[in-house]
């Protein structure tokens, strides 16, 4: 390990990002592959729209928001090394127990159970690649990161499109299990242990008991309007990405295989393209204003909900696809800056809690309720352009909501300072 003030990094840190970031593709493609494999499980079964509404987002996105917060709090106390090895063996397992499910119960239970494992896994993540980075270089790390998503997505593709499509959806789940397995296990004997706070130049503290910290955290207006701005986006994002694969089959006529690589290709590459990209054009305005880089969000934001109501109504497969990326790109570019903004509202101290608790509403609104909603709607509304009309609207609501929200935040005298959480706290300890 470098120390915060080393020239050079050495290959130790990178080898643990490296392993780290296909920790997360695993959690993505663990994520993902249910989605994928909706219509296959719905004849199966018998389902109706609402109960797949249910099994892609409800069950997954309930379970992640009750754990979230405790298992982020308990990587502050333990070992981090160990904790994200036996959440991914754990959440791993469970999507390949899904292949022997005979009833949708079953299905619906180890969802959950990936749900609340998954949840662990961001706060452990992003708190060991801060440690094993000092604060020049965690941007370059973060955005490596980020690459996993589109690794995930591309192995879900060959998830759907090769082993679904051949052998079927029980084959598929029990062959996404597999990499997380291997991966859980190297990286509980090959990970070195990684003291927090190590790649800084001065202690954080100790961290803030829970009521102080609840106490401290409901008073951040700023922070938890950048929570909902964040979760709204996600709401809109998992609104076309849960349900692409089942709108390309049913209203434009595609296979599965088609179906599958057509995702993958929206929801696989584009995202890196957005935050990527959003990343430096958001960090080239915020040097004249943090205002610009908030506005910049809103833009981008509302750009994919116009995108999304492409995604529901043109008729050329080709130009929803193109739609699709468009609205994967410019909702994913919010990211970025919507996690560095509301952690440098935050003291180093409470940005572990932090993350847990941006990543449990966006998980619990968005990937819960996001895609029950259309869900909801399409079985509602029936006929055969439903699930179009579902998506058009719980996308294109939530992130205009989202944009606006951000054109308010923009404003707001903490977002020009973004050390005025961590002052505030300190003045707090002293009174």
């Amino acid at each position: 390990m470098e120390s915060g003030n080393s020239s050079r990094i050495s290959a130790g840190p990178w080898y643990a990002l490296s392993i780290i970031t296909l920790l997360h593709a695993v959690h993505y493609l663990d994520r993902a592959v249910i989605p994928n494999l909706v219509e296959p499980i719905r004849r199966e079964f018998q389902l109706s729209d609402a109960q797949l509404g249910a099994l892609t987002g409800l069950a997954y996105g309930v379970s992640f928001a009750l754990a979230g917060l405790p298992l982020g709090y308990l990587a502050d106390r333990t070992n981090r090394r160990k904790l994200l090895s036996v959440l991914v063996l754990v959440w791993s397992g469970l999507t390949a127990l899904a292949a022997a499910a005979q009833h949708f119960s079953t299905l619906f239970v180890t969802r959950m159970g990936v749900g609340a494992a998954e949840a662990g896994a961001g706060p452990v993540e992003m708190s060991l690649i801060v440690d094993l980075f000092p604060a020049r270089a965690r941007a370059t790390a973060l955005g490596i990161y980020y690459v996993a998503i589109s690794i995930g997505a591309l192995a879900n593709a060959a998830v759907a499109a090769l082993i679904a499509a051949h052998y079927g959806w029980r084959w598929a789940l029990l062959a996404a299990g597999i990499p997380g397995t291997v991966l859980g296990l190297l990286a509980w004997v090959t990970l070195g242990d990684i003291p927090r706070g190590s790649a800084d130049a001065s202690d954080a503290g100790p961290v803030p008991k829970v009521p102080e910290l609840a106490r401290f955290f409901l008073r951040q207006t700023t922070l938890i309007g950048l929570i909902a701005a964040v979760s709204l986006a996600a709401a809109g994002i998992s609104a076309i990405a849960a349900w692409l694969p089942a709108w390309l089959m049913r209203g434009h006529g595609a296979t599965l295989a088609e179906a599958g690589v057509l995702t993958a290709l929206a929801y696989g590459l584009f995202p890196s393209v957005g935050t990527v990209a959003g990343g430096i054009i958001a960090d080239r305005l915020a040097r004249r204003a943090r205002s610009s880089q908030v506005l910049f969000c809103a833009a981008s934001t509302l750009l994919a909900g116009l995108a999304g109501v492409g995604v529901a109504t043109f008729t050329d497969v080709r130009l929803v696809a193109g739609a699709a990326c468009l609205a994967a790109a410019s909702g994913f570019a919010l990211f970025p800056s919507g996690f560095a903004i509301a952690l440098g509202i935050m003291p180093p101290q409470m940005r572990g809690v932090t993350t847990a608790a941006t990543q449990l509403t966006a998980n619990f609104v968005g990937y819960g309720l996001g895609p029950y909603a259309v869900g909801l709607l399409s079985t509602a509304l029936g006929g055969p352009r439903s699930l179009g009309v579902g998506i058009m609207i719980v996308n294109g609501a939530t992130m205009t909501l989202a944009a606006l929200l951000l054109v308010r935040l923009s404003r707001r005298r903490e977002i020009a300072c973004d050390a005025e959480g961590g002052a505030g706290f300190r003045a707090q300890e002293q009174s």
